[in-house]
């Protein structure tokens, strides 16, 4: 009996941990459209997205701004002129709160219209920035901004430029290193002594610059050809986003070669032994929660990397992601929610983590925000699911699932208030494990994790 009483304490104990939410925000209902590229978040608690259409059709992309129940859009169709593009590379909140988007690619990719623009919140439209350089090709893929407020923004041409607010300087990093061919820079990071940190497409470097001096520090490339990659075979690598943790260290998402941890002059590949897939994984962009864990949006996947343990937590579609997502961009809010940018179906936004943080605080809910919560957790009789999608205009109604972990429904139920509480008290078929409940009203659903245990 004790040893009994003794393993059901520890898997109670061990289940506990998993307290995840998830939200998925789908655009306007239309799952697969737009490609979200980036993601920013303003000092107002908005969320920005930075879009692509399909296949460059100036039909859809553009940018996206949602306050936690309603999603504005701005095409070059809806703005009268202020936007000449639909296809929005970068988006970012400069420190005196403007947002600024990179962008690049006319209607074919023969036709580029490289500009920068600011959104100006007193007129609520965009405004055009940037120097006339003269280059047909022109294509802004990153911006960052330094201590001083300086912005500062990468092309495809190996080209930074440096904005002031008033004058512009251009440097051809590519003529001044003496490299061959045009060498894209997609994303950058500045740490906080302003030196620069990034990348070439095809080059297994990373480049530190100060002002003109520059540091090259080799890249951990094992593991590349462990899974034959897609045509073309990468002959090098692109940090898809370079996350400054602070005091020397970087975590870098790369094109095939995953997530990688630079510090002090050294990079290491993530991999097995931390608990992070092998093979050729493509990796975005990261940022830290308040207990100072690193999420990365990983495509397929989003990591939670551990610094005190040095382990990785896997968050997937077991979870309730959608796993045609394509995660690339990651942000962490100030009520310590994590937003993951969803190259395919929506946004997605996480609360809680898979560790477990006795010192830390958790992060303020909003008072307006929605809510999906189940007590007790884990259950061993039946399970209370309530859920709250506060003001969602337009939409009364919820559906709610429960599912295995295999997809398998065990329970539908439609047509349930969008405020409301539900008792689920599974029948004697139903086996011990793990289930997912999913609660949706219009374009939000929210997920999270149940345990039963006879």
């Amino acid at each position: 009996m004790r040893t009994t009483l003794f393993i059901l304490m520890l898997v109670f104990a061990t289940l506990a941990l998993s307290d995840i939410e998830i939200t998925m925000f789908y655009y306007g209902g239309q799952p697969g459209w737009p490609k979200t590229c980036s993601i920013a978040i303003d000092s107002m608690d908005n969320i920005w997205c930075g879009t692509w259409p399909a296949a460059h059709i100036d039909s859809i992309g553009g940018v996206y701004r949602f306050d936690g129940s309603t999603w504005d859009h701005w095409t070059v169709a809806n703005t009268g002129g202020d936007l000449l593009e639909n296809n929005i590379s970068d988006v970012e909140v400069a420190p005196d709160g403007k947002v600024w988007i990179a962008t690049g690619f006319g209607s074919s990719m023969d036709t580029f219209n490289a500009v920068l623009y600011y959104f100006d919140y007193e007129d609520e439209r965009w405004h055009r920035v940037g120097p006339e350089l003269g280059n047909p090709r022109w294509w802004y893929r990153g911006i960052e901004f330094d201590s001083e407020g300086n912005l500062w923004a990468s092309d495809n041409m190996g080209y930074m430029v440096k904005y002031d607010g008033t004058t512009w300087e251009c440097y051809h990093l590519v003529e001044m290193m003496g490299l061959s061919g045009a060498r894209t820079m997609m994303y950058f990071a500045i740490d906080e002594y302003d030196h620069l940190w990034g990348t070439f497409w095809a080059l297994d470097t990373l480049y530190e610059f100060r002002e003109i001096l520059y540091n090259k520090y080799p890249i951990d490339t094992s593991g590349v050809g462990l899974i034959p990659p897609p045509a073309p075979t990468p002959s090098g690598t692109q940090a898809s986003d370079i996350y400054n943790y602070g005091g020397g260290e970087f975590f870098i998402g790369f094109s095939y070669l995953g997530l990688h941890h630079f510090e002090h002059g050294v990079d290491r590949r993530l991999g097995d032994e931390d608990g992070f897939p092998e093979g050729l994984i493509h990796c975005g962009g990261s940022d830290m929660d308040a207990a100072g864990d690193v999420w990365t949006a990983c495509v397929d996947f989003i990591s939670v990397y551990n610094m005190e343990t040095d382990s990785i937590v896997i968050i997937d579609s077991t979870w309730g992601l959608p796993d045609i997502n394509r995660f690339i961009f990651f942000k962490v809010d100030r009520y310590d929610r994590k937003w993951a940018s969803g190259f395919k179906t929506g946004v997605a936004m996480i609360e809680g983590s898979p560790f477990e943080h006795a010192e830390v605080e958790e992060g303020n809910r909003r008072p307006d925000a929605m809510h999906l919560s189940t007590a007790p957790n884990p259950f061993n009789s039946s399970c209370e699911i309530s859920w709250d999608f506060g003001e969602m205009k337009g939409y009364d109604k919820a559906r709610l699932i429960i599912q295995d972990m295999m997809g398998r429904q065990v329970l539908l139920k439609d047509d349930l208030p969008k405020q409301h509480e539900y008792i689920w008290s599974p029948d004697q078929a139903t086996p011990s494990g793990t289930y997912l409940v999913r609660v949706r009203t219009g374009f939000v659903e929210k997920m999270r994790k149940i345990n039963y245990v006879k």
